[in-house]
């Protein structure tokens, strides 16, 4: 249905004032419109970088004791945002689509995803409770 305004009607959708909008950019670089090489480099670094990060993952997960949950889960997240990203980019002639619009009048954040958001909060996450030395935080 969001898809279907943008065709008709280009304008932003206004969830919240200006600050929190609603668009619609086709995204085929990397995060943040990021340009670095030709398309099928791009395509390599991202798979091969979602796979590694997928591999870390299932290895702490299940070989790795007295890991940290939220930890865990935040490398999940980045996990699954990468996969996310890379799926669209490698399904879509397009890219990924970029939907989400913050900011203050003409200040404003790149357009992101909510496989970007995942990634940024996860890689938050992990960077936090890897410092707890895999003491179970209360």
């Amino acid at each position: 249905m969001i898809q279907l305004h943008f065709y008709s009607n280009p304008s932003p959708i206004h969830v919240i004032g200006s600050f929190f909008n609603i668009v619609y950019v086709e995204n085929p670089y990397g995060a943040m419109g990021l340009r670095f090489g030709p398309s099928w480099l791009h395509a390599l670094t991202s798979s091969v970088a979602t796979l590694l990060v997928g591999i870390y993952s299932v290895w702490t997960l299940f070989w790795r004791k007295n890991t940290n949950f939220i930890k865990n889960l935040g490398l999940f997240m980045v996990f699954a945002g990468a996969a996310g990203n890379l799926a669209d980019k490698l399904l879509r002639s397009s890219g990924v689509i970029d939907f989400i619009d913050i900011g203050i009048g003409k200040h404003r954040f790149w357009a992101f995803n909510i496989a970007d958001a995942s990634i940024s909060v996860g890689a938050v996450l992990w960077i936090i409770f890897s410092s707890f030395k895999n003491k179970e935080v209360e």
